[in-house]
């Protein structure tokens, strides 16, 4: 017996012979395989979710596949999933738990943070507070030297909020006296050129009513020259028309009355008694009987 074990032992083992259809089979799942991956565009480090997903298409179409196994490939399928979904779930959980961790761990830097910042903003708010008070006064000053005496009472100042910057100007320019001095150069120059167009280009309301009664006259007179202009343009062209009718009418009388101007008579021709008439004997030219 153990010889023939030996002698046994000494031959190779065939390969087991795989039909046509489970060949085709393989390869049609090696080229999905293949395929899916070039589509998703995944590498051999990863994503680990994106190999999941083709595998478990894979896997679901080779428990399509062998019908023999199906239950069974089922119910490993289905732990294998539960498994994989507990995993997903403990990384979720994990990557909450690291973020608050990491949140608690900065709260108390955070805080200190905080609260310097806090001391800062209000060491600027109160610097910013005396830089205004002290530029406004300095502005009052200017324009009490500047206004002229005025005989109205002035209108009531707006509040200043120093927190703001001035219209007009960046909180860089607010603090710098020689941007202040020329934005104010600049908004008393415009000030000058706006009592100018009161002055000239505007007219008070109260005149409104006046110059709109003015105008409603003067468009109704303009209506009224309009009418009046068109009905001597009519007359003149009737009457240059009756004038060329009667011009031609004189032409035509005077020339019906007109005489036809007659020829120039002959030139008599001069008579010599001592001769006979043409026609005649001299002895037949003085007798009567004859002549008649």
């Amino acid at each position: 017996m153990p010889k023939a074990n030996v002698k046994v032992s000494k031959h190779s083992v065939l390969p087991p012979i795989i039909p046509e259809r489970e060949t085709k089979f393989l390869e049609n799942i090696q080229k999905f395989i293949v395929s899916e991956i070039e589509k998703v565009g995944c590498t051999e480090a990863g994503p680990a979710e994106e190999y999941y997903v083709i595998y478990r298409n894979v896997f679901e179409m080779i428990i399509e596949h062998v019908k023999a196994y199906k239950n069974i490939l089922t119910t490993i399928k289905q732990e294998y999933d539960a498994f994989v979904e507990a995993l997903k779930k403990g990384q979720r959980t994990a990557f909450c738990l690291r973020g608050r961790l990491k949140v608690l761990a900065c709260e108390p830097t955070t805080l200190m943070y905080y609260k310097k910042r806090i001391t800062e903003l209000e060491e600027t708010i109160k610097r910013t507070q005396r830089n205004s008070e002290r530029i406004e006064n300095l502005i009052q000053k200017i324009r009490i030297f500047r206004t002229p005496p005025a005989t109205e009472a002035p209108p009531p100042c707006r509040k200043f909020d120093p927190s703001k910057a001035l219209p007009g100007l960046n909180h860089k320019d607010s603090f710098n006296m020689d941007a202040l001095a020329k934005h104010l150069a600049h908004l008393e120059k415009r000030m000058l050129e706006l009592k100018d167009d009161m002055l000239t280009k505007y007219l008070p309301v109260e005149n409104m009513a006046v110059i709109e009664e003015q105008l409603h006259h003067a468009l109704n007179r303009r209506d009224t020259l309009e009418a009046e202009n068109g009905e001597l343009r009519h007359w003149i062209k009737r009457t240059q028309r009756n004038s060329e009718r009667i011009e031609n009418l004189i032409q035509k009388i005077r020339i019906f009355r007109t005489p036809p101007a007659t020829e120039a008579p002959p030139p008599c021709r001069k008579f010599d008694p001592s001769k006979a008439l043409p026609g005649f004997n001299y002895k037949d030219s003085f007798n009567m009987d004859a002549l008649c």
